[in-house]
């Protein structure tokens, strides 16, 4: 037989063709394994719960403090959660994360976490029963169709422990779901809840007129009023967390002595003190508080500079112009970021909004303890004096920043541990209990803003700032760090005209042409390979 040169012999071909049947089996039996192991992979799936948590402080996963007290529980407790299927998202998304919170409760509850899912729309009984518990129904918008449609259902939790409820009415979105369920829980379980008493007289705002105050502490502690400007004012033994809103004149020697040996008794004192009181009610506007109102803070061992703090780094807010709403960043409410993250009424916050607040210093070593400053502003703030004191938030800030003194200041501050008294005998016709000159154990809170707790200022990290507060002097550090998790802002970090220029320039030339230049270099690196492929040929051909 003649083999021409070049040409392929008939038994490589023969193989080839014999090799084909061979490797179909092979493909179709690899094709059945891989069939086969997705669905054992998605039986096992449904038979085993697999979680990975992978969001920054894995606020997804229970915290130590919630299975703390899901231990602690001596009776069976039970979750229900009225849920309507089929809700638009995102709350669609929201009923299969509940569903997942509440296994993740019923796991680290040992048996004695009880949970179940319901739908309202299904069962008319339960319709009612939740009517009867007044729990409302929410709207939300669908569109089905092209059509838009407004839908009714239920977000609601109810928690069931012997003969007591607690219900979360409406759960909007997964944000601070683990620290709401997790303190009803506690709340319903507890033996008793905590006194916090608000002091009034000396211009101090009244427990009455705190009403988001009292509805964000209320729920899980016991607040009452506390006069000290009555004769015979007394603090009740039984309040564990005195509050103190901004005195306005000097209080008199007894209401000095009682908040001093509250302190020394070991109990907690937070005071908000500052040059201005904010009065929104017509306006902008802020009511000036005389130094000496402030002065007796000195034997706490803290001081209230004079001034008003403005910062570059604000807070957004709406203001009312007679061309509509707009936008303004609002220097007086600086967005605090230097914040001590050691601290436990602090830690894992990122970001603190504090308006009309003074700056504070520490005054001599008056009082004693471990000091901390809690809140500062950035080095961009600066001071302004007064009173009167110009608020305008329609002034521009390079207006208001024009030819300051930039400086930082510290806006809270913290005091605990070992203590002395300012006194070293009670004042003339003050007949109470014997003086404690120090104590081992002290705590105490100051914030350069009397006007934190305003009823149309407290909100946001301002109301978490504050529960961590009240938590921490009353030494019920359990749900500190819990609500902290919720609080996530990654606020922008702030460039000069330069570098923004920078980024601009790159992300509008230098990133197409960065793609440019790849596809260029593709084409050169093709190109080559097909001449490589080529000079083969052709030299065979040669030949």
């Amino acid at each position: 037989m003649v083999v021409t040169p070049g040409a392929p012999t008939p038994e490589p071909m023969q193989a080839a063709e014999d090799r084909r049947p061979r490797l179909r089996r092979r493909a179709v039996a690899s094709l059945l394994v891989l069939l086969t192991g997705c669905l054992i992979l998605a039986f096992a799936a449904q038979m085993i719960r697999l979680r990975w948590d992978m969001t920054e402080g894995h606020i997804h996963t229970l915290s130590a403090a919630t299975r703390k007290v899901l231990a602690q529980l001596d009776e069976p407790i039970m979750i229900r959660a009225y849920v309507t299927k089929d809700l638009p998202q995102p709350y669609g998304r929201v009923r299969r994360f509940i569903e997942d919170e509440l296994r993740s409760y019923h796991e680290a509850g040992h048996g004695k976490v009880g949970y179940q899912m319901v739908d309202p729309s299904s069962d008319q009984n339960v319709a009612n029963a939740l009517i009867a518990m007044r729990i409302p129904r929410v709207q939300v918008q669908s569109i089905e169709n092209d059509k838009a449609q407004i839908k009714q259902g239920y977000l609601a939790v109810v928690v069931e422990y012997l003969d007591k409820k607690a219900i979360i009415p409406v759960v909007q979105s997964e944000q601070g779901f683990e620290y709401v369920l997790t303190s009803k829980i506690k709340k319903l379980t507890g033996k008793g809840r905590i006194k916090v008493g608000v002091v009034s007289g000396f211009g101090a705002t009244p427990l009455s007129r705190l009403r988001v105050f009292s509805r964000l502490v209320g729920d899980s502690y016991q607040l009452v009023s506390v006069p000290l400007d009555k004769p015979d004012a007394t603090i009740p033994d039984d309040v564990r967390v005195l509050v103190v809103d901004g005195f306005e004149q000097a209080p008199s020697a007894r209401a000095r002595y009682l908040l001093d040996q509250f302190r020394m008794s070991g109990r907690g004192l937070l005071i908000l003190a500052g040059n201005v009181k904010p009065d929104l009610s017509a306006g902008f506007k802020v009511r000036p508080i005389k130094p000496v109102a402030e002065a007796w803070l000195k034997e706490m061992g803290v001081a209230v500079e004079p001034g008003l703090v403005l910062d570059t780094q604000a807070t957004s807010i709406t203001v009312n112009t007679p061309n509509g709403r707009i936008y303004v960043d609002y220097p007086f409410i600086p967005q605090i970021r230097n914040i001590n993250h050691k601290q436990p009424v602090t830690h894992g916050m990122s970001v603190v909004s504090l308006p009309f607040a003074s700056p504070l210093a520490w005054a001599g070593e008056a009082g004693g303890g471990h000091r901390q400053v809690l809140l500062r502003t950035s080095d961009q703030a600066a001071l302004q004096s007064g009173p009167p004191y110009d608020i305008n938030p329609l002034l521009p800030l390079v207006r208001r920043f024009t030819g300051v003194t930039f400086v930082a200041s510290k806006l809270a501050v913290a005091v605990d541990g070992p203590a002395r008294s300012a006194f070293s005998s009670p004042p003339p016709g003050v007949k109470l209990a014997s003086l404690r000159e120090k104590t081992s154990d002290s705590r105490l809170i100051v914030v350069g803003s009397p006007g934190m707790l305003d009823n149309s200022l407290l909100n946001g990290n301002g109301a978490s700032l504050t529960l961590n507060m009240i938590d921490w002097l009353a030494r019920d550090n359990s749900l500190i760090a819990l609500r902290s998790r919720s609080v996530i802002q990654r606020p922008l970090i702030q460039v000069g005209s330069a570098e923004r220029t920078l980024w601009k320039g790159l992300w509008m030339f230098g990133l197409p042409l960065l793609v440019g230049l790849a596809g260029l270099g593709r084409w050169f690196y093709l190109r080559r390979r097909q001449a490589a492929g080529m000079r083969p040929m052709e030299a065979e051909g040669g030949e």
